[in-house]
């Protein structure tokens, strides 16, 4: 196959791409993202480009007429490579990320009980001499023995290969980060503890966790004091799986293409790289303090972020491969952490009821309550729980495909433009609007709706 550059505008992106290639998938490629509700299948008509020179083997198709298709319009799912182009990406099929740019304002106040799964404590072993040459890790073991609770605890390689220098650059005192694993499947008897990291002299505060929030459409990653309870900084950016789909549907039947599994993992993976690198900036030195990763998504989004097949979901009896995790380390899931640092993703109840909701409703408190309580997210997928600390049970439907254009004309996500409050101002006698970014409204996004 003959190689030909694509420019794609306004960023001036220059790709190489091969003849009978689809556009869509030369933009992911470059990390340019074309809106495409349905991933790429071409029924829904909104990856729509502005061809400005050279060609592009395309036909008018349903969603195109003669008069848009001969001003250049094209879709970007249905357009193959026919030799060299420019083509412009236009506002309304190009994904903005600038809403998710700043920390969200509100800051989540301490926990009621703290009994942080990672802590720290200081160390100061005897220095070996000619008289005393037990080896680095026995003479740790001997010290380990004296401290309650910590007496089976077990050592990661990764700390281990710390240890020797870490010992000798704190004259044999050095801070120890022990993780203890919590009891799962509804076990009492939990793991042994697991030291997974030595660094010399004293003890630097805080220690942190990095709480994650896969969705399908956006990840948010934001820090916890592991000494105070307190949510601290955050930062969000858009998921890149969605480029290959918007709905978990769609992404599930992109995992099964060649390659495709491999593709949304490193979206993911990379997207969460990329805000514990703006966490970092922002809190000097936070990405060596962060001792644990706790992540919530969806069934789908979850199987995304490990590299687990998510094609069982789709298909009866809708059983997903796992719905329990085992503890991971961030290493092995390419978190550009220490490679110890263990990670817990939130059990799913279902292929439909994933993580995240566990996790809402473990965080407002819902299953120990007296009173009978609703509980509603409307993200991508909406869920909704009734119940009370003596049952529970939830729904689940496809929220956000419906909301953003899918099936609401003027449907769009929340970005720039999108209108996502309208209310009765009582004391002007008059209706208002609310617009992301204060400019002229460009569609309505869901919470708008809803509204």
């Amino acid at each position: 196959m003959s190689e030909h550059t694509i420019i794609f505008m306004p960023e001036n992106v220059r790709a190489a791409a091969k003849a009978g290639e689809t556009l869509i998938d030369v933009a992911a490629r470059a990390n340019l993202h074309i809106n495409a509700s349905c991933g790429g299948e071409g029924v829904c008509g909104r990856c729509r480009v502005e061809l400005l020179e050279g060609a592009l083997a395309a036909e008018p198709g349903l969603y195109l007429s003669a008069e848009e298709y001969a001003g250049g319009l094209r879709l970007a799912c249905r357009a193959r490579v026919a030799g060299d182009a420019v083509v412009n990406i236009p506002l309304e099929s190009r994904a903005d990320a600038s809403v998710y740019a700043a920390a969200k304002a509100e800051e989540a106040t301490a926990v009621e009980t703290l009994a942080p799964l990672a802590t720290e404590i200081s160390l100061s072993l005897t220095p070996p001499s000619p008289e005393d040459n037990l080896a680095d890790y026995d003479r740790l073991r001997i010290a380990l023995e004296a401290e309650d609770g910590l007496e089976n605890a077990e050592m990661e390689l990764a700390a281990l290969l710390e240890m020797p220098e870490a010992l000798r650059a704190g004259s044999f005192s050095a801070r120890f980060t022990i993780f203890t694993p919590p009891a799962l499947n509804g076990e009492e008897k939990t793991a042994a503890p697991k030291i997974i990291s030595v660094q010399p002299g004293a003890s630097e505060a805080p220690l942190y966790a990095l709480a994650l929030d896969i969705g399908t459409t956006t990840v948010w990653a934001r820090l916890v004091n592991l000494e105070t309870g307190a949510a601290e900084h955050s930062r969000g950016d858009l998921n890149g799986q969605i480029a290959f789909g918007e709905d978990v549907i769609s992404r599930i039947v992109y995992a099964s293409k060649d390659g495709g599994l491999a593709r949304l993992k490193e979206k993911v993976v990379a997207n969460i790289n990329g805000l514990i690198d703006q966490l970092d900036e922002e809190v000097e030195g936070s990405r060596r303090r962060i001792a644990l990763v706790a992540a919530a998504g969806n069934t789908t989004m979850s199987h995304l972020f490990t590299g687990l097949d998510p094609k069982s979901i789709r298909l009866a009896p809708y059983v997903p491969a796992a719905a329990s995790w085992p503890v991971l380390q961030a290493g092995e899931l390419g978190l550009n952490l220490r490679a110890s640092v263990p990670v817990l993703i939130y059990p799913s109840v279902s292929s439909y009821v994933g993580g995240d909701i566990v996790a809402g409703v473990l965080a407002s408190g819902l299953y120990k309550r007296p009173e009978l309580t609703l509980f509603i997210d409307v993200g991508t997928n909406g869920e909704i729980v009734v119940g009370n600390r003596d049952w529970m049970t939830c729904a689940a439907c496809s929220a956000g495909p419906a909301f953003e254009g899918g099936g609401v004309k003027f449907g769009m996500r929340a970005a720039p433009g999108a209108i996502d409050q309208f209310y009765f101002d009582r004391a002007a006698g008059t209706h208002r609007l609310s617009v992301i970014g204060g400019q002229k409204p460009a569609g309505i996004c869901g919470s708008g709706l809803i509204n």
